[in-house]
């Protein structure tokens, strides 16, 4: 069976962000907030207003207008790159790119090996500039996850 990209993100939102929490007392701050908590811009009309929640624990936290609702979500620090029978030349390729070139010198790389040729995995936190945040990038080999019967 194939799975789609799709279906992949609509598991994601599915299953990894937390659907609101809203008790009484959040109603009622939320109906009474006329200004945006962050900014403090007046709502002109429902449409502004959003309901600004964690989307790790579900809870309230307050009004915000579609500006700042957008701005305050969760960034990411880890990306995953998914590739198709990479394991062999492409993960070796990085790996030669990575080691040797004086310009990534500043990258922490981790492999998992499955044996001498072969990785399961490959990770790599790369430095922010102007930073002390890595992000880290993730090479993992789709093949190794399709079963065979």
């Amino acid at each position: 069976r194939r799975v789609h990209g799709t279906q992949l993100y609509k598991w994601s939102e599915d299953h990894t962000r937390e659907k609101i929490i809203l008790n009484d007392v959040d109603k009622l701050s939320f109906w009474k907030a006329k200004t945006c908590f962050y900014c403090n811009v007046l709502f002109k009309d429902k449409s502004e207003k959003n309901k600004h929640h964690s989307h790790i624990t579900g809870n309230y936290i307050a009004a915000a207008c579609n500006a700042c609702n957008r701005s305050l979500s969760l960034k990411r620090h880890m990306y995953i790159l998914a590739a198709h029978n990479c394991n062999l030349y492409d993960l070796h390729f990085l790996l030669q790119v990575g080691f040797t070139n004086n310009r990534y010198s500043d990258w922490d790389i981790k492999v998992i090996p499955k044996n001498s040729e072969r990785y399961i995995s490959l990770s790599m936190h790369i430095p922010v500039k102007d930073s002390t945040t890595k992000i880290e990038l993730r090479v993992l080999d789709t093949y190794q996850f399709l079963s065979f019967s």
